[in-house]
C-alpha cells in the first residue's frame, strides 16, 4: 500500500487524492462507490482523481483490485495500453504486471533491465484479447456491427458502431447505436452509448437513437405541411444577430428538444415492455429498474444555409460532437459543439434515464447552435473521444487520422509543396493482431507516429496534404499485398477488395482496429463530408 501511494504522489496527484484513494482501497470500496462520492462532491479533486484513472487505469472494476508499484510500475503502466486481459480469469491485470511475466519466463532472450518499448508493449497485449461471441443468455443483443450511409447532394455521410475489445473478450455484447436519416436537405443523426455497468443499456441506446430521429423527421414534415418550412429555412439564413434568425433557431431547437423527448419516452416504454418478462428477469436476478436502460444521447441536425452549414445539437452524457473546418489552421479547425456530462472520465455522466431530461428547461441547456463555414462534422461516443482528449485540440488529430486511413477525402493544400525528404520518412503502416482473428493483422496509419518520424508537428501534418497523400498510398500497397496475415486474405475470403471498400466499411474495419493506450471500449463515429468542404 505504501508503495502505491508514494507512487501516486511521485506522478503528480495531490497528496488529499492519494489519502481519498488510500482510504478506499482500505474500505474495499467499489469503483461505482468511488464514482458516487466523487459526483455527490465528497473528493476535493475531481479532476485530478478523473485523469489520473484516464490515464494510468482507465477501467478497474473495483478500485481494491490496483496493484502494489513501485513509481517505475507506474510509469511503465502510463506508457502502455492500460489494462489487458487475462485469459485464464475474469480479472485484468495491468500491462508493467503482464509485461514482468513475459520477462520472467524468457530471461534468455530478454534484458530485465531493458525496457520494451511502447510498439512492443502493444503489440505483445493485443495479442492477448480474445474474441468470443456474445453470451447466448442474453435475452435481447445487438449485431457485432452496424453501418450506414447517407448521400446528399451536399454531403456524404458514413457511420460505423462497432463491438470494443473487452466486450469481445468477455462475451458481453455492443452497447452503442447510431441512426442517421435524410429529410430532404435535412440530415439528422443521432449517437448514443448505453452505460456498461447497466445490463440491457444497448436496448436503452438502439430505441432513444430510433425514437430521437423519427420524432425530428414527423416534426421537420410537419414543418412543410404548415407551410413554414421555407420561412423557417430563411430565418436560420438571415445575419446572425437579427430577431428573425432566434425565430429560426427557436424552431429547431424546438424540434431537437421534442425529439429527445421522445427518445426519453421510448426507453420509459421498453422499460415497461419487459419489466414483467421472465426472459429479462431471469438474465438480471433482480427485479427491473428503468435505469438497467441508461444510455447517452447526442442528437444532431444539419442543413446547408447559402455557403455556410447550420448545425444545432443536444447532447445528453458524454461523447463529443464537432465541427471542422478543414481549411483552417490546425488551432482553428475544430469547433466542440457539446461538453460531457460531469467531465471526462466516463462514469460522472448523466443518462437519458433521468426524470430532469425531459424538462424543457434541463434541454436548453444541452443545446447548442453554430452557422459557420465547415468541411465536416463528427459525432461519436465516448470509446473514440476519450482516445481523443482532450477533445479541444486533440480532433484534429482524429480527422488527420481519417485521412490518413482513406476513410475522407483529403482537402489539397497548393501552398504546401511535396518535399520528397520529409515524404521519404514516412513510415510504413502500424500492423497489429486483430481481435476477431490473431492471424490476421490490421495495418493502420497514425498521425502521430508518422509527424514524428517526418520531423514535424502535427499542426504541419495537418495542412500537408503532400504528405497524408503519400501515406494513404502506402497504406493502400500494404492492404493489397498478399500473405498469411494481410488484410487482403481475409477480404479475399469475403470477396471484397480494399480498394473497392465503401467509406462506412473502411470506417468499420478502421475503428475496430486502431490502438490508443486503454481503448476498449465500443467505437461509434459518424462523419459528414460536406461537399467542396465549403471552403
Amino acid at each position: 500500500m505504501e508503495n502505491l501511494c508514494e507512487a501516486l504522489k511521485n506522478i503528480g496527484l495531490p497528496d488529499e487524492s492519494v489519502e481519498f484513494i488510500r482510504k478506499s482501497i482500505d474500505d474495499s470500496k467499489t469503483m461505482d462507490a468511488v464514482i458516487e462520492e466523487i459526483e455527490n462532491g465528497k473528493i476535493f479533486d475531481k479532476d485530478s482523481f478523473s485523469e489520473f484513472f484516464r490515464k494510468n487505469f482507465r477501467i478497474i472494476p473495483n478500485i481494491s483490485n490496483i496493484p502494489e508499484c513501485s513509481e517505475n510500475s507506474v510509469q511503465n503502466n502510463a506508457d502502455t495500453e492500460g489494462t489487458v486481459p487475462d485469459n485464464n480469469s475474469d480479472d485484468e491485470k495491468s500491462v508493467a504486471e503482464n509485461q514482468d511475466n513475459k520477462k520472467t519466463a524468457d530471461t534468455d532472450k530478454v534484458d530485465e533491465k531493458k525496457p520494451l518499448s511502447n510498439t512492443e508493449v502493444t503489440q505483445h497485449t493485443a495479442s492477448l484479447w480474445k474474441y468470443q461471441p456474445v453470451n447466448p443468455d442474453e435475452p435481447e443483443t445487438n449485431e457485432e456491427y452496424i453501418i450506414n450511409s447517407i448521400h446528399l447532394p451536399y454531403a456524404d455521410i458514413i457511420g460505423a458502431s462497432v463491438r470494443g475489445k473487452k466486450h469481445k473478450h468477455d462475451g458481453s455484447d455492443r452497447d452503442d447505436w447510431f441512426e442517421m436519416r435524410d429529410i430532404g436537405e435535412i440530415a439528422v443523426i443521432a449517437v448514443s452509448d448505453g452505460a456498461g455497468s447497466k445490463k440491457f443499456s444497448g436496448i436503452g441506446a438502439k430505441v432513444s437513437c430510433k425514437a430521437a430521429v423519427e420524432a425530428a423527421e414527423k416534426l421537420v414534415m410537419k414543418l412543410h405541411s404548415d407551410g413554414n418550412y421555407e420561412k423557417t429555412i430563411e430565418n436560420i439564413s438571415a445575419p446572425l444577430n437579427s430577431p428573425e434568425f432566434m425565430n429560426g433557431c427557436g424552431v429547431f431547437a424546438d424540434i431537437i428538444q421534442q425529439s429527445v423527448i421522445a427518445a426519453y419516452d421510448a426507453v420509459q416504454n421498453a422499460f415497461e415492455e419487459r419489466k414483467s418478462r421472465y426472459e429479462y428477469l431471469e438474465f438480471l436476478k433482480r427485479d427491473m429498474n428503468v435505469r438497467d436502460f441508461s444510455a447517452t444521447l447526442l442528437l444532431m441536425i444539419t442543413v446547408p444555409v447559402n455557403d455556410e452549414q447550420f448545425v444545432i445539437s443536444c447532447q445528453i452524457g458524454d461523447g463529443m460532437i464537432a465541427a471542422v473546418s478543414s481549411f483552417m489552421p490546425c488551432s482553428e479547425a475544430v469547433k466542440l459543439l457539446g461538453e460531457a456530462d460531469g467531465g471526462a472520465f466516463a462514469g460522472e455522466t448523466d443518462f437519458l434515464t433521468s426524470e430532469s431530461m425531459k424538462r424543457r428547461e434541463t434541454l436548453m441547456g444541452r443545446t447548442r447552435i453554430a452557422r459557420r463555414k465547415i468541411s465536416d462534422i463528427l459525432i461519436m461516443t465516448d470509446g473514440v473521444a476519450d482516445d481523443y482528449y482532450p477533445n479541444a485540440s486533440q480532433l484534429s488529430r482524429l480527422y488527420t487520422d481519417l485521412q490518413l486511413n482513406n476513410i475522407i477525402p483529403v482537402r489539397d493544400n497548393p501552398d504546401k509543396k511535396a518535399d520528397n525528404d520529409i515524404i521519404s520518412r514516412i513510415p510504413e503502416p502500424v500492423s497489429y493482431p486483430w481481435v476477431n482473428d490473431n492471424n490476421i493483422e490490421i495495418a493502420i496509419n497514425y498521425s502521430s507516429e508518422i509527424a514524428q518520424s517526418c520531423g514535424i508537428s502535427t499542426e504541419d501534418l495537418w495542412q500537408n496534404s503532400a504528405v497524408i497523400n503519400a501515406a494513404r498510398e502506402k497504406l493502400r500497397k500494404a492492404d493489397n499485398i498478399s500473405g498469411e496475415k494481410q488484410l487482403k486474405t481475409w477480404l479475399d475470403r469475403k470477396k471484397l477488395s480494399a480498394d473497392n471498400l465503401s467509406g462506412e466499411e473502411k470506417l468499420k474495419i478502421w475503428l475496430d482496429n486502431y490502438v490508443e493506450r486503454g481503448s476498449f471500449d465500443d467505437r461509434t463515429l459518424v462523419v459528414c463530408s460536406l461537399s467542396g468542404n465549403r471552403g
